[in-house]
């Protein structure tokens, strides 16, 4: 908003015959009004009550007056700007205890953007471990390939179950003194069958790769006939097995 001066109108306002014969009184008038006009004075006041709840056009006396009233327990040095802090001040009171309203007091104190972090993020919580059982199937394959294919899809020939390669180790038995591939795997959609041959592709780079092996069984379940359970079995009496099922290995 613009001031309002008077001292460039007192020539037009006096008659004819004033501004003719009394030309020391009109600049008399003139300079009275330029010294109201000056900061501090009538008209310069009237003014700056007219533009006091105009944050940018305000004096910085009555910018001093808003933070008293809207401010009273803030600290008198702020980094931002005071306008523009006063303008947010409202935002601030509104959202009082949250993150955002600590960030802004931050900024406006300091100038400093932080981070906000929680104890209680901190705190180890008695068994709060996220316990995974994780799958694997042991395959018999000569292929160095096979290390290869973690993140692939890997799918049985016969039973047409499939999986995804999490991760692939070679292990060695050392009861049975062989080595074997473990294929950790997940998203298991069917169960693989023993014996049966798994594939899985891969791209290198330039052309996709190919690599298959054997699925090697493993023991998920022994079932005992209630009516023969080996009583009267003497030492080193031969043991037939009747039935093994390979479902999936659970490895601890």
């Amino acid at each position: 908003m613009n001031e309002f001066l008077v001292s460039p109108l007192v020539e037009q306002q006096l008659p004819s015959f004033v501004r003719d014969e009394y030309p020391t009184f009109i600049k008399f008038i003139e300079k009275y009004y330029e010294w109201m006009e000056q900061s501090g004075n009538v008209i310069d006041t009237s003014n700056a009550i007219r533009n006091a709840q105009d944050i940018d056009l305000s004096n910085d006396f009555y910018i001093e007056l808003i933070k008293r009233e809207f401010l009273p327990f803030f600290p008198e040095s702020v980094q931002l700007d005071s306008r523009k802090f006063l303008k947010n001040v409202n935002q601030f009171y509104a959202a009082k205890g949250t993150p955002e309203s600590i960030k802004f007091l931050f900024r406006a104190l300091f100038n400093e953007d932080i981070d906000i972090s929680y104890p209680k993020e901190q705190i180890l919580i008695a068994s709060d471990g996220k316990w995974v059982r994780p799958l694997a199937l042991r395959i018999d394959t000569d292929d160095s390939n096979i290390f290869n294919i973690e993140k692939c899809l890997i799918t049985g020939q016969t039973s047409k179950a499939t999986a995804i390669v999490e991760k692939v180790i070679r292990s060695v038995d050392r009861q049975l003194g062989i080595s074997y591939i473990e294929v950790y795997i997940s998203n298991v959609e069917k169960l693989f069958s023993t014996g049966e041959t798994v594939s899985a592709t891969y791209n290198d780079g330039t052309v996709d790769v190919t690599v298959s092996g054997r699925l090697i069984g493993a023991l998920s379940e022994i079932n005992i006939d209630a009516n023969n359970r080996g009583l009267f079995y003497n030492a080193y009496d031969p043991l037939t097995v009747i039935q093994v099922t390979l479902f999936l290995l659970l490895v601890d």
